[in-house]
């Protein structure tokens, strides 16, 4: 009879990390730990089919087919260019 092997238990956070690292942003930002998770969230919030930014413009919804812009201050271009080097890989930014 052979012994089979019992997999210790891995905890959450742990499990989490390494689903991370599997997608390849081990240690690194994603778009959604910058301020423009903010804009995500409001996204989500009114069930918008899209999200449309441009650094120093209202970010816009779009609800039912028509562009709402939302309210408060945009980030500034330089702000916006910013929160985007900080979101994405370095092989994502390769590809832009």
């Amino acid at each position: 009879m052979s012994e089979s092997s019992v997999a210790e238990p891995v905890s959450a956070e742990a499990e989490a990390q390494q689903n991370i690292k599997l997608m390849g942003h081990a240690g690194h930002k994603t778009l959604a730990d910058t301020p423009l998770a903010r804009f995500f969230e409001a996204a989500v919030q009114y069930e918008s089919s899209d999200l449309i930014m441009r650094g120093g413009l209202p970010p816009k919804l779009r609800l039912r087919g028509e562009l709402r812009s939302l309210d408060g201050t945009p980030p500034t271009v330089e702000e916006f260019n910013q929160y985007i080097a900080e979101g994405i890989t370095s092989e994502q930014a390769k590809e832009m």
